[in-house]
């Protein structure tokens, strides 16, 4: 910029101020050229950018916006489409919360009353929580804010938590109300305290565009407390209320309507002129065609087909419609830019598919997704769930339902469907691989609770872990010509696969070293090992000495029947190639316990056969009417209580089957473990004691075979509740005798008959259930005997006890008697119905022991275990009688 002679005036008197001057003018026009934006002149001319607040442009135009956008969706497709694509994955089925609170019993009981409540929130009584959800956001995106209301409900409402949601359009928000309010200040609507945080809504009774509300004066606002109204929209600017989504393009859509209306009319108007007649007088050159029907009366309008015709025609021309060039590519463009209008993909909005590959697909919608993802967290979670939530803890905890108002909650958002679902899991599985993404967070990309599927893969693993090492176990046994029952040990006590190899390793070279040793150990004709022989043999000694009416004494163990403990011990060590001479008690004692000889096997034999048989001859009375199961874990067993099948309906010629279902009731309990450790030192060796052997064992199956009894015989005696909350013997269940009576022919008959008439689950089929057994305490074990004996004649004829009762199976217990002796009961046989079920652990049936070496004790310790379990899973195979 060149000097001014102002310029050159100065720069007389003062050169240097002349030339700071015009250096700093032209600093100045730099600085003003640097945005474009911001210059002024011919190209900007007409560009109105006024500095106004958010506020006061929402104020002015907010309104406008959402009924013309109203207006858009209801006739437009496209903007009808891009709504229902922004809601639909904002969205989707719901955005779900989960207590995390840490206490996981609070957590459950949380959950489980939301999820009740949910179906009873919507104020108007047609949506759960879930499809308030949709309709908030589709207010939210269409007309760019919406308003919900809590609504607090009395106890006689009788709903699952004292609460509902009441959702406002923004138009229920009296705009007119702006301006100061004492100390703080109003904003359409919005009364905001002196430091700047939502006090109150102004909201009006009655929707303003409502013509019965407008007629029965209730457009006037009263104000609602801000902390009773959730205002879900999204902030651009520090603005109070929120504008449509689809603001940008409203003038947008707008055109491509007019254009699209333009061209059909175009297009039907040259469809309507076929043809025109034209004359050959010069004089009638000018004249206007004039259309006529077939009259000759004129025609005022065109219809498709006719044919005009001018004064004095002689020559006919027929109409060529032009081609339409460029109304693809224009409505295309236009729907681009509609599409970034709305922050939609193209693709989703027009649905137009033909110009993507994966790659190109899969790049949009990771953009589009990340904005969702934004809107979700950032937006709808915090403005509408958080307030929800709080608003929901409160009124239970209110309500006496929970024990504290502040439950901390997890949102779970619906996940996004895979473009390829091949590819992204690889995707998502190398990010896993990497480290880059957690598992966790895997899942939850996928719409899921993380904590259950985690869970359930975690059990996954450790199954196929635990599989893997039993198998890898059994078979390295197997190839290298162990013992099965070496291997059992090692999968018994949980042993490693890496230590299960060690020991295996350790014992084929114990093994190697007996060979090279002994290498005169034959095998009999009858193919069994000397070794083994030997064995069983000193065992059945050792049996017979015990019981000799139990254990008859086999030919192979004469030579052993009257030996000691000790000297069976010391057999066995010289049979396993120790030298045992100069040996004294108490070496060969502990020798025998603490070595590769036979004699811990023969001990184990020795303790698992008479545990057995004590186990096996205890009455355990219960089996007669219950049912046996096996448990592949100690988990929780799901019981499913069948109903009765669906009653057969005719089917007429030609006809069609219809379907039915079975009705179920599920019973859950699992298997325990009970246990106990006994030690047998050194010294029962020394002193022949084998009543350490024989007699602990056995008492240890008798005290088995009554702990299962206990077990069983308690669910009688205890009355414990059924899924359904009642107790097993109840009124409601139709198996507990009113009033109790003798155990008789009449009293009996009668419970015979409930049980017949008992329903199934849908309270209507009559189940005719037919009582096996007679349950008695012992103080009616003669009662019960004399009342269903075979060979009985009584001396009157009114006496006579019914054949259908003689039928009964007697079945006493005296552990009833502690509950009572009066009480008895019928049960249905289990092959008709279920009534109590039993469980093992699967290969673990009955009582099992186990030995080892001690460790803390100088012997043999021998541990006893059980795993059992039982529940009542049906109660209308037994029926209560409490007697008189």
């Amino acid at each position: 910029m060149s000097a001014t002679w102002f310029d050159h005036a100065i720069a007389t008197v003062a050169p240097r101020m002349a030339a700071r001057r015009v250096m700093a003018r032209q600093a100045f026009e730099t600085l003003t050229r640097g945005y474009d934006g911001a210059a002024r002149g011919r190209r900007t001319e007409g560009w109105r950018a006024p500095g106004s607040s958010a506020d006061t442009e929402i104020g002015v135009a907010g309104a406008l916006l959402r009924d013309r956008m109203r207006d858009l969706v209801r006739n437009n497709p496209h903007a009808a489409k891009a709504i229902a694509v922004l809601v639909n994955n904002i969205i989707g089925a719901g955005i779900m919360p989960r207590a995390a609170s840490g206490n996981e019993a609070l957590d459950r009981k949380v959950d489980a009353l939301f999820e009740r409540w949910t179906a009873d929130c919507d104020a108007d009584g047609q949506l759960d929580f879930y499809g308030l959800q949709t309709l908030i956001c589709r207010e939210m995106v269409e007309a760019g804010e919406v308003l919900v209301r809590r609504r607090l409900r009395r106890a006689s409402d009788e709903l699952p938590v004292p609460l509902q949601l009441q959702v406002l359009e923004a138009d229920f928000l009296d705009a007119s109300k702006s301006g100061a309010l004492g100390a703080g200040r109003l904003v359409q609507g919005i009364e905001f305290d002196p430091v700047g945080k939502r006090r109150a809504y102004w909201l009006h009774a009655e929707h303003p565009g409502d013509a019965w509300g407008a007629l029965n004066g209730a457009l006037g606002s009263r104000p609602v407390p801000a902390t009773e109204i959730a205002h879900v929209y999204e902030k651009q600017r520090t603005q109070a209320r929120g504008v449509p989504w689809g603001a940008p393009v409203i003038r947008s859509l707008r055109d491509l309507d007019d254009y699209e209306v333009a061209e059909l009319v175009r297009k039907k108007t040259e469809a309507c002129v076929t043809a025109i007649v034209f004359g050959d007088d010069e004089a009638q050159q000018g004249i206007a065609p004039a259309v006529v029907d077939a009259d000759g009366n004129r025609v005022e309008q065109f219809e498709p087909g006719l044919i005009a015709y001018a004064r004095g025609g002689k020559d006919i021309r027929f109409n060529q419609p032009s081609a339409t060039g460029g109304y693809g590519e224009y409505k295309r463009a236009s729907l681009h830019t509609i599409s970034a209008g709305f922050r939609v993909p193209y693709e989703l909005l027009t649905g137009d598919l033909s110009q993507v590959n994966y790659s190109s697909i899969r790049a949009g919608l990771v953009e589009f997704r990340r904005m969702i993802d934004a809107v979700q967290w950032q937006l709808f979670i915090p403005m509408l769930c958080a307030p929800v939530w709080r608003w929901f803890t409160e009124a239970a905890w209110a309500a006496g339902q929970i024990p504290t108002p502040d439950v901390p909650v997890e949102w779970q958002p619906p996940k996004f469907e895979a473009v390829d679902p091949q590819k992204d899991a690889m995707a998502d599985l190398l990010a896993i691989r990497s480290g880059t993404m957690t598992l966790a967070q895997a899942i939850a990309r996928q719409g899921r609770k993380s904590e259950a599927p985690d869970t359930e893969t975690i059990a996954t693993r450790a199954r196929e872990a635990e599989r893997d090492r039993v198998s890898t176990i059994y078979d390295l046994a197997g190839r290298l010509n162990l013992e099965r029952s070496f291997a059992e040990d090692l999968v018994k006590r949980g042993v490693s696969v890496d230590e299960s190899r060690r020991l295996i390793l350790d014992q084929v070279a114990a093994k190697s070293d007996e060979t090279r040793t002994f290498p005169h150990v034959s095998v009999p004709l009858g193919g069994r090992d000397e070794r083994i022989t030997r064995r069983d043999a000193v065992a059945n000694a050792l049996l017979h000495r015990y019981s000799p009416t139990l254990f008859p004494l086999e030919d192979a163990a004469r030579q052993y029947r009257g030996m000691t403990l000790l000297e069976l011990a010391r057999e066995s060590l010289g049979n396993a190639g120790v030298n045992t001479r100069g040996l004294s008690r108490d070496e060969v004692a502990t020798r025998a316990l603490h070595s590769t000889s036979d004699f811990p096997e023969i001990l184990s034999a020795v303790t698992n056969k008479t545990l057995r048989q004590a186990y096996d001859a205890y009455p355990r009375t219960f089996a007669l009417f219950c049912r046996q199961v096996l448990a592949t874990d100690f988990k929780s067993m799901h019981r499913v209580q069948l109903g009765e099948a669906p009653q057969l309906l005719e089917v007429g010629e030609s006809g069609e089957f219809k379907r039915g279902t079975l009705g179920e009731s599920k019973e859950s309990y699992k298997v325990k473990t009970y246990g106990r450790v006994v030690a047998i030192t050194r010294q029962v060796l020394i002193n022949d004691d084998l009543d350490a052997f024989t007699r602990i064992p056995a008492m240890y199956g008798n005290s088995i075979a009554q702990l299962e009894s206990d077990v069983v015989w308690g669910i009688i005696t205890a009355n414990p509740a059924m899924a359904d909350g009642t107790a097993l013997f109840h009124a409601n269940h139709k198996n507990l005798a009113g009033t109790g009576a003798a155990l008789a022919v009449d009293a009996v008959g009668a419970a015979r008959a409930a049980m017949a008439l008992q329903t199934g689950l849908d309270k209507k089929t009559v189940l005719n259930i037919r009582p096996a057994f007679l349950i008695v305490p012992a103080a009616l074990e003669l009662k019960a005997e004399q009342l269903v004996a075979q060979n009985l004649v009584p001396a009157a004829t009114s006496s006579v006890v019914p054949q259908s009762i003689r039928t009964l199976s007697p079945i006493s217990e005296p552990r009833l008697d502690a509950a009572s002796a009066t009480a008895w009961y019928l049960a249905a046989s289990p092959n008709q119905i279920d009534t109590i079920e039993y469980a093992y652990l699967e290969g673990q049936q009955g009582a099992y022991i186990e030995t080892r070496n001690g460790f803390d004790v100088d012997g043999v310790e021998i541990k006893c275990r059980l795993d059992f379990g039982a529940k009542a899973i049906d109660w209308r195979g037994l029926y209560k009688n409490p007697g008189a």
